[in-house]
């Protein structure tokens, strides 16, 4: 079954002083099925972050639609969790705080909200760290927060745009393999943006390779020497 379908997708943005709109993808055809863990690679350039934009319903296509469980996305919604390089936890608020804090908006009881973020916290490997804050805990595990904090409206997609870039690379491994953990133990649809072929290859099954600019998917890959040759 498929969850993300981007059909003949084109998108142009305008340009400045009155030169050519600037086309960062043509023609992107692509499927991601549902419980999916799908890399998508690229040099940088490609147009990886305006397909990630685009799913998460921060732009419209120029032209073709993109849908979710075959329905066009036209905004943000609470079906898809969101992790991205910068993960902007706020600093005045524990681990804790901030993956319960988009659950009090929605006015979910203080009981359940602790008891979902307890549970979130302790899979992405967190459990010592629930009541420290941002400043006292390691970029790792920063982001592990910001991935929790994702999934606490419990979204059938997740969409993770290079949410491990500038991290060393003992770290990223580990945050790989704790991303494996909760994909495994969750069963959600995840797209992850990455430049890094050797990240690709490690999370997925099934790797999507764009070209250049203007980007489009080239080919759909299986193994690590057809992710090497056509990157």
């Amino acid at each position: 079954m498929i969850k993300i379908s981007i059909r003949n997708v084109t998108q142009t943005f305008p340009a400045r002083g009155g030169a050519e709109p600037y086309t960062a993808l043509s023609g992107l055809d692509l499927d991601v099925r549902e419980g999916e863990l799908l890399p998508l690679v690229g040099p940088s350039g490609c147009g990886k972050s305006t397909v990630f934009a685009l799913i998460a319903g921060l732009v419209r296509p120029s032209s073709g639609e993109v849908l979710i469980d075959g329905v066009p996305v036209t905004g943000p919604a609470l079906d898809r969790g969101v992790v991205v390089q910068q993960y902007t936890l706020l600093p005045w608020r524990s681990a804790q705080a901030n993956v319960e804090f988009g659950l009090e908006a929605r006015a979910v009881p203080r009981r359940e909200r602790a008891r979902r973020a307890r549970d979130l916290l302790e899979l992405a490997g967190l459990t010592g760290d629930t009541e420290r804050y941002p400043s006292e805990l390691s970029a790792g595990a920063r982001q592990r927060v910001a991935l929790a904090r994702s999934l606490a409206f419990d979204p059938g997609v997740l969409l993770m745009d290079e949410p491990f870039a500038g991290l060393d690379a003992r770290t990223r491994e580990s945050l790989a393999e704790d991303l494996l953990r909760v994909w495994r133990h969750t069963g959600k649809t995840v797209l992850f943006v990455t430049h890094d072929l050797d990240e690709a290859t490690r999370l997925g099954g099934r790797v999507a390779v764009m070209t250049g600019a203007p980007g489009r998917i080239k080919e759909i890959v299986s193994d690590r020497e057809a992710v090497a040759t056509h990157g």
